[in-house]
């Protein structure tokens, strides 16, 4: 691992953040660039590529995707920051349920990345891809959600992330076709 120094603009809005500004001025943190491959392409990504620090308290990571801006990436940048310099607080439970982001994928593609991984308790399903039609991102919906009521029963949850991509008046819409296709299939 390389030291580097790092330094922050005056107009920047981690200029105020006191743990950054120290870190910066002290050269007391330690950063990597890494690389790493994705499963399957998510958003045309292929290798997640970012930022590892260590500091006196820990590790921290930041890997924005390369199209946010400096404001949104600053808080990724932020947040790496603070995991490395500062205490964490004492954890509150032992354990946390984990979570997926399920891509676009044909449905049974979908249905047995659940099947295969059942520490999974609720599932991100990207809907509204250019690759993708509404029908499809139903059939893939309702595919997680019936193999996560399988695995977890009714404390099994469902969320639908479009992106942006579905404006307000179209909403309603959707929201009918994916209540529809995941009815009493542990969707929230």
């Amino acid at each position: 691992m390389r030291m580097l120094r790092l330094s922050v603009s005056t107009n920047s809005p981690l200029s105020n953040y006191l743990p950054i500004r120290d870190a910066c001025s002290r050269g007391l943190i330690e950063c990597s660039s890494i690389q790493s491959p994705c499963v399957c392409v998510f958003e045309g990504i292929d290798v997640r590529e970012g930022l590892l620090f260590h500091g006196e308290e820990g590790w921290g990571e930041c890997a924005p995707f390369w199209d946010y801006d400096p404001q949104e990436s600053a808080a990724w940048l932020a947040s790496a920051l603070e995991a490395a310099r500062i205490a964490s607080p004492r954890p509150r439970r032992s354990k946390i349920p984990l979570n997926v982001t399920i891509p676009v994928i044909e449905a049974a593609a979908a249905r047995q990345r659940i099947l295969d991984a059942p520490q999974w308790m609720s599932a991100k399903v990207k809907v509204a891809d250019a690759r993708s039609d509404l029908e499809r991102d139903c059939r893939r919906v309702e595919a997680v959600a019936e193999a996560l009521a399988e695995r977890h029963g009714s404390s099994a949850r469902v969320r639908v992330d479009a992106n942006g991509c579905v404006g307000p008046g179209e909403c309603s819409d959707v929201d009918c076709a994916f209540e529809s296709c995941s009815r009493g299939s542990g969707r929230t």
